[in-house]
């Protein structure tokens, strides 16, 4: 029983360490990026 725990904590940080570098990911695209502002998916156009 000792090892699951220990097998599901190292799984925890691992999902936790992934969805840590898709946020940053995300800000850096977000930051550095192009300049143009991003579309929502299924919104129309204004320009």
């Amino acid at each position: 029983m000792q090892t699951l725990r220990w097998i599901r904590t190292l799984g925890d940080i691992i999902v936790f360490i992934i969805g840590a570098l898709a946020l940053t990911i995300q800000v850096v695209k977000d930051v550095f990026g192009s300049d143009k502002p991003m579309q929502v998916v299924g919104a129309r156009a204004t320009a």
